[in-house]
């Protein structure tokens, strides 16, 4: 993907896709491929972590699972020179959030800091297992909550926000993010706008 201006005025709830290096992201976007293939997608680059938009009093930041837990931050993590990162794709929703759906998104994102809401390390490995069996052996629901990884972290709010956006939170990746079809690449979106 080409950088994006910030002047398309990024979203509550919008996704991020982040393609990070290092050996775990290298070893989530391998187990990616392996899933593409599973699933038997056409080839199509992989990523490794998912953050969330949010606003908050008129800003615009980042939700996201880190090391450390939910953590919401500037969205400049994300920027160079006032346009985001090359290995970072931003996906919107098909039909625009409302802004009640807009404001949810991000009290409940803003709710995940205030708990004690750590990344679920135990999750990747029912990834792993996920990826290879299309089975799931991991906590689901409620029971996930206290614990999200990041693309577990967006797919919850956005179902809290609207319903059944993902068939299973606990069991989003990445490539699930990339694939949904309640979701638009910016680019695509921003054509589409132009003609």
């Amino acid at each position: 993907m080409t950088n994006t201006n910030i002047d398309y005025k990024l979203k509550a709830g919008d996704v991020g896709l982040v393609s990070s290096t290092g050996f775990l992201p290298k070893a989530i976007k391998f187990f990616m491929s392996f899933y593409m293939n599973k699933l038997k997608l056409e080839k199509r680059k992989v990523y490794n972590h998912v953050f969330t938009v949010v606003e908050i009093w008129g800003e615009t930041f980042v939700a996201e699972s880190l090391v450390d837990g939910y953590n919401i931050r500037p969205v400049t993590a994300y920027l160079v020179d006032g346009q985001l990162r090359g290995d970072v794709k931003i996906r919107t929703p098909k039909k625009d959030y409302t802004k009640e759906e807009r404001d949810l998104i991000s009290k409940y994102a803003t709710m995940f800091t205030f708990h004690p809401t750590r990344y679920d390390y135990f999750a990747l490995l029912h990834q792993l297992w996920y990826a290879v069996t299309l089975k799931w052996k991991g906590k689901e629901g409620k029971e996930a909550m206290g614990r999200l990884y990041c693309s577990e972290s967006h797919a919850t709010l956005a179902n809290m926000v609207r319903p059944a956006t993902f068939k299973n939170a606990a069991t989003t990746n990445p490539l699930d993010i990339d694939i949904n079809k309640y979701y638009v690449d910016i680019e695509t979106k921003k054509n589409r706008a132009v003609k």
